[in-house]
């Protein structure tokens, strides 16, 4: 059986549109972190009950570093909305 990540949260193709307010990206990137926790989680009881192939790890590292990703450029734009006001995009 392979490892078949799940999203809940968030979806890893990349940033969504229609973010507008620093609370939007603090909602998304709060998701985004349990989204990473959850995929961890089911990484670690994947490997408890089956033996993990090589394309297993890289499809798990592939998901995860992309969530990093999208969490890193989550923060950069939240960062930047500092001093803007709630609801007026950049």
């Amino acid at each position: 059986m392979k490892f078949v990540p799940n999203s809940v949260f968030v979806s890893h193709a990349g940033l969504p549109s229609g973010l507008v307010s620093r609370q939007d990206w603090k909602d998304f990137i709060d998701d985004t972190e349990k989204e990473i926790a959850a995929l961890e989680t089911a990484w670690a009881d994947y490997l408890q009950h089956h033996e993990a192939t090589a394309e297993d790890q890289l499809r798990f590292e592939t998901v995860r570093d992309r969530l990093q990703e999208i969490r890193e450029d989550a923060l950069v734009k939240w960062r930047s909305m500092r001093g803007n006001k709630p609801g007026l995009a950049c």
